[in-house]
């Protein structure tokens, strides 16, 4: 995990661009960031990877958050921009901070989850390079 995350930073430093949804990392970031890291964990052969999508009404900032779970094990890697948040991105499902939400949605894993109508192939292409690094890593 902390290879990616390391990985993921580098490359936010080092992009020539990055779409919307990265520009203000971890801000408004989580459901991008939880596509890329599901699709890398699937990669690294781990099982039952599905990254969700939350909702709340209790947060000062933002209702809807998205993060990955494998097994009962959460894994959310922009937690931390929230104020009300402390801790480890790698929690057990009962997190206290992550029950304020109720669970919209789950998903698996896909690579044409980076796909954005009217973006390009920007999401995808910062994908590729991360994992590009993280080959090289």
């Amino acid at each position: 995990m902390k290879k990616f995350c390391d990985a993921l930073l580098v490359e936010l430093e080092s992009a020539e661009y990055l779409e919307s949804e990265l520009c203000s990392f971890p801000g408004g970031s989580c459901e991008i960031t939880s596509q890329m890291l599901a699709l890398y964990l699937e990669s690294e052969g781990i099982e039952n990877v599905v990254y969700t999508r939350n909702e709340t009404d209790v947060l000062e900032v933002g209702s809807v958050h998205y993060w990955v779970v494998v097994d009962n094990i959460i894994v959310d890697l922009t937690a931390h921009q929230f104020t009300e948040f402390e801790g480890d991105c790698i929690l057990p499902i009962e997190s206290p901070f992550h029950a304020q939400f109720k669970q919209l949605a789950t998903s698996s894993p896909s690579i044409a989850s980076l796909d954005r109508p009217f973006s390009g192939q920007g999401n995808l292409l910062f994908y590729n390079k991360l994992m590009s690094r993280l080959e090289n890593a």
